[in-house]
């Protein structure tokens, strides 16, 4: 999620980095009071007035949301309408306090790469239905739904390049670190 405001807009983003707030795996608060920098804490708050509650989510199909819960005091707007006390965003949405800065979601990936789980010896590929093995020199990727697909297979098999989603989630698949989307600003 990386909160965007008039004055960073001007700024460069081709290093997103500084304006990012990560969220950790689970319940946070997001803190946006007008007179401070927005910020994520973990830690319980008493009395709800300028944050919001957030956590990343996996839908059943495995595809990644963000939950957020707002308490009745502020207005909160999700892609310009007004929204409920509780929403599931998705990536690409956009969503602001009253006339704080806007937050746009998205999702930072950081590709699992290695030899084939334990638990997946032996299973077929789900692209080439080849078994994967247990092979040393065998690479695999594992998307965040748990579905692996051959990378670098001493038998030739790359599975993982020949296709652009994974076929369980369709989730772009993503050989390197970074966001899986950006505004368009930060493309200026």
């Amino acid at each position: 999620m990386a909160p965007v405001s008039d004055a960073t807009r001007a700024k460069n983003c081709s290093d997103v980095s500084p304006y990012a707030l990560a969220l950790p795996g689970s319940l946070s608060i997001l803190r946006t009071a007008r007179d401070k920098a927005p910020e994520v804490c973990a830690e319980p708050v008493e009395f709800l007035v300028d944050e919001l509650i957030v956590e990343p989510v996996l839908t059943r199909d495995s595809v990644p949301r963000l939950a957020l819960a707002n308490h009745a005091d502020r207005q909160l707007f999700i892609n310009g309408v007004r929204a409920p006390r509780f929403s599931l965003l998705r990536e690409k949405d956009q969503f602001q306090f009253d006339d704080s800065c806007i937050f746009h979601v998205t999702i930072f990936c950081q590709p699992q790469i290695g030899p084939a789980p334990a638990e997946k010896v032996g299973k077929p590929c789900p692209i080439c239905l080849a078994p994967f093995t247990d092979d040393p020199n065998a690479i695999c990727y594992r998307c965040q739904c748990d579905t692996v697909l051959h990378l670098k297979d001493p038998r030739g098999l790359e599975c993982a390049r020949a296709v652009n989603e994974c076929p369980h989630c369709k989730q772009p698949i993503t050989l390197k670190a970074g966001y899986t989307w950006l505004p368009e600003f930060c493309h200026d």
